[in-house]
């Protein structure tokens, strides 16, 4: 399952998280960065595509989206 989801810049959940419904991730970094590529077809119609290198977020919860408390930096 892929979840996207935003956050203000007070890094609060802003609006509801939606779901891809078909689409493919590719990782090619697994640790501390998670890196990769995608490509999404949403629920709602969008088609997004994109690469991304990002630090693990140690607030976040993986197994379970939308939850957990991000820190601002």
């Amino acid at each position: 399952m892929v979840a996207f989801a935003a956050t203000d810049a007070t890094c609060h959940l802003v609006g509801t998280t939606k779901t891809a419904i078909t689409g493919s991730i590719t990782f090619t970094a697994v640790g501390n960065r998670y890196a990769g590529s995608y490509d999404l077809t949403f629920d709602f119609g969008e088609h997004v595509t994109g690469t991304f290198d990002a630090p693990l977020c140690a607030g976040l919860d993986a197994l379970d989206p939308g939850t957990g408390t991000l820190t601002c930096q």
